[in-house]
């Protein structure tokens, strides 16, 4: 059975110790900050690694996760926007992972929640796209109407002493899945430091059931690694 601990809460447990008071910086500082940490790629597989030797029970491991984020150059989105690909892999994955996420982001000052704002872009067509993260030209002449934008997704980053993280309004991001065939509601909370990336995050039925994310109450750690890893 997944354990139901708050994300906030695991997010909490699993955030690096040394943070330390300090004056908050200005939004502009945070951005330049933001950008230097977000871009790059992250693997949880060290994670899934330790878990499995420790004999955690399966349904409380999280599963390997590999994100890339890659900034490009789409002004018709905005002037600072990134391709993400994230694969994953579950008990009947093939070796090299399943894709499981192709997004658009589009980066923002919001200055009313004195936050980092990044805004969601989903491709209609996103197997065309795979790869975009090392060839670029993949993205040519795409634009906001060949994707969907989910209201109520923006993610809100914010500087927490050391380190950033990144909430969804509780309750505000739910959409259509094609994948799962039924609308689901997205909780997340992540926390961006300079070397490594934590998920807390899950995918719900409308009624409540657990779809994908994290399990148990650990948040999934990925580490920064070079491209080629």
């Amino acid at each position: 059975m997944i354990k139901r601990i708050g994300l906030v809460a695991a997010l909490l447990l699993a955030m690096p110790s040394q943070a330390q008071e300090a004056d908050t910086p200005t939004l502009e500082a945070q951005l330049e900050q933001w950008l230097a940490w977000f871009p790059g790629t992250y693997d949880s597989l060290p994670q899934t690694l330790e878990q499995a030797k420790a004999g955690l029970p399966e349904d409380e491991r999280n599963y390997r996760r590999h994100s890339i984020f890659t900034r490009v150059d789409l002004p018709e989105f905005g002037p600072i926007t990134f391709y993400a690909e994230q694969r994953r892999w579950l008990a009947d994955a093939p070796p090299e992972g399943e894709v499981y996420r192709q997004r658009i982001y589009v980066i923002s000052l919001d200055e009313e929640r004195e936050a980092i704002r990044l805004r969601v872009y989903v491709p209609h067509d996103q197997k065309s796209l795979l790869g975009a993260w090392k060839d670029t030209t993949l993205l040519d002449g795409l634009d906001p109407e060949a994707t969907v934008n989910w209201a109520g997704c923006d993610l809100f980053w914010k500087w927490e002493g050391d380190h950033f993280i990144g909430r969804l309004d509780p309750g505000a991001c739910t959409f259509q899945s094609a994948a799962y065939g039924q609308r689901i509601q997205l909780e997340e909370y992540l926390l961006l430091a300079e070397n490594e990336m934590h998920f807390a995050d899950r995918g719900l039925s409308m009624d409540g059931e657990y779809l994908f994310g994290m399990r148990g109450d650990t948040p999934t750690i990925a580490k920064r690694v070079s491209e080629a890893e």
